[in-house]
């Protein structure tokens, strides 16, 4: 039977797969050699990323896609996301309270897909986060109009229980690029702490 470490490195070893099957740049990198010699039909392509992954999406999509095909290149991301893309606007929105920057990023969107001919190809590379990322009211309509947002947070009592005795919840969230074992180990580093409290 293995032994404890052994299990460790296995439990440990499955989840890096599973991370790394969800890459967003390897699944369209992936994606787009299905289609490969595709792209050949296609008079133009105008290539639209948009999400939390809309950089790493953006990337694969120029690294796969014949160069001199692309007639033109915008990505939509989270703030804590953007970076510098050659030949992309790169626009940083806010997630996931939708936010001005990100209503203009859809307005680029739509100008993008009204500018493209039944001859040119639009590929739409699509993430989490994408729909508050780019709000698009109709015209006349602003963000305000549709409601109001408050950023901020709010105490509530909960009580929790576990094999019929007291327990604690604890909500994690990765943001932005985070290494997921720093992740985990701040969330065990915060559970010991509470323990001493």
């Amino acid at each position: 039977m293995p032994g404890i470490d052994e299990l460790k490195q296995d439990a440990l070893d499955i989840f890096l797969a599973g991370v790394a099957a969800a890459d967003p740049h390897d699944a369209v990198v992936n994606a787009l050699e299905v289609h490969d010699g595709e792209w050949s039909k296609a008079g133009r392509i105008f290539v639209i990323a948009a999400g939390k992954a809309a950089v790493p999406m953006m990337r694969a999509a120029l690294e796969t896609l014949p160069e001199g095909k692309i007639a033109e290149a915008l990505a939509v991301t989270n703030y804590e996301n953007v970076a510098e893309i050659d030949g992309v606007t790169v626009i940083g929105a806010s997630h996931p309270l939708p936010d001005e920057n990100g209503a203009a990023g859809a307005r680029e969107v739509e100008r993008i897909a009204h500018q493209a001919k039944a001859s040119d190809l639009v590929l739409c590379l699509v993430s989490g986060g994408a729909s508050a990322l780019m709000p698009a009211p109709v015209e006349g309509v602003t963000l305000e109009d549709i409601a109001q947002v408050v950023d901020g947070f709010e105490d509530t009592d909960q009580w929790a229980e576990f094999d019929g005795r007291p327990s604690a919840m604890v909500r994690v969230f990765r943001v932005g690029q985070q290494d997921i074992l720093e992740v985990a180990q701040s969330v065990r580093d915060y559970v010991s702490r509470a323990r001493t409290q």
